[in-house]
């Protein structure tokens, strides 16, 4: 044999070992560790009954945090709504003394639990809220409600011609229910959060708000869309919780304040809902998560949280 057939001999089979070698570490490394208990890093995989133990930890874990969020998101409505109306009123205040003329802030709650429609869905969860003006500085509040019952703003009747302008679109807060949750006692330790106390009757969250006397219901309202003159136009909302602000930018129950004069306070207290259902913490109580309250001389705004 040749020294050339030597080497190409000795070649072949350098060739045909490496190749056995290659196979070798494939069928370990591939078909073998694929079975084996093994990662290729040499960890140990989960095995299903781990993963279903993981999983379920999950479960629990989330189940335990979901009250924890909603109450932080209810806490966060509630903190939103103050803002808006606190917001609202002192648009509405400085519209007024800047204009010489009369403001108006009008509430509105409907179902939330249902997206708005129209005819709207009265219930609670979703507060509206509008601000209009007089467009020419008059007002019906030369005329005792007592006495000659207003028609609705713009209606066409002689006792009520205020021609009304509108400030904004409603603006609607969802998750949130407003009502009378001040107990009026002084020295009471039931407001919560603790606050002044301030009778039923000036409390925007409470059917006597819309009271006059002992049994007057406050007939002078506004709507949107807007009624103008004698034009009268399908309404979706009519507002009837109403807080009025004169050129001077004094706040008042509307109407009241020609009877009555500025009062000390008008509170607005919210509570947190689900849909359409006062958050179970606050369900059949006073307790208020958030409170607004608004002076009615100055003006001045004081804002109460939990």
């Amino acid at each position: 044999m040749t020294a050339d057939q030597q080497t190409a001999n000795s070649a072949q089979t350098t060739n045909g070992r490496g190749r056995q070698l290659c196979q070798n570490l494939t069928m370990r490394h591939g078909f073998l560790d694929f079975h084996h208990e093994q990662t290729p890093k040499g960890g140990k995989a989960f095995t299903l009954v781990e993963l279903l133990t993981v999983m379920g930890i999950i479960v629990v874990i989330m189940a335990l945090a979901i009250p924890a969020f909603n109450s932080i998101k209810g806490g966060s409505d509630i903190a939103k709504a103050i803002d808006s109306i606190s917001g609202a009123f002192e648009q509405a205040r400085t519209y007024a003394m800047a204009n010489n003329t009369y403001v108006w802030v009008g509430f509105y709650e409907e179902d939330g639990s249902k997206l708005s429609t129209d005819p709207v869905s009265p219930g609670i969860g979703r507060l509206v809220i509008m601000t209009v003006a007089s467009s020419d500085g008059t007002s019906y509040g030369n005329l005792l409600v007592d006495a000659s019952h207003p028609a609705p703003f713009g209606a066409g009747d002689s006792s009520n011609q205020v021609s009304l302008v509108a400030i904004n679109k409603p603006v609607k807060l969802d998750n949130i229910h407003m009502a009378s949750l001040n107990d009026n006692v002084a020295t009471s330790s039931k407001n919560n959060p603790p606050r002044p106390p301030v009778p039923t009757a000036y409390q925007v969250g409470d059917p006597g708000f819309t009271m006059h006397g002992a049994n007057i219901v406050n007939p002078t309202t506004f709507t949107f869309p807007v009624t103008t003159g004698t034009h009268a136009s399908h309404a979706q909302y009519t507002f009837v919780n109403i807080v009025e602000f004169n050129p001077q930018g004094e706040p008042s129950k509307i109407v009241d304040g020609v009877v009555n004069g500025p009062q000390s306070w008008l509170e607005l207290a919210f509570q947190p809902t689900h849909g359409n259902v006062v958050d179970p913490k606050y369900a059949g109580t006073i307790k208020a998560a958030g409170a607004l309250m608004i002076e009615g001389i100055t003006g001045r705004v004081l804002i109460y949280k939990l």
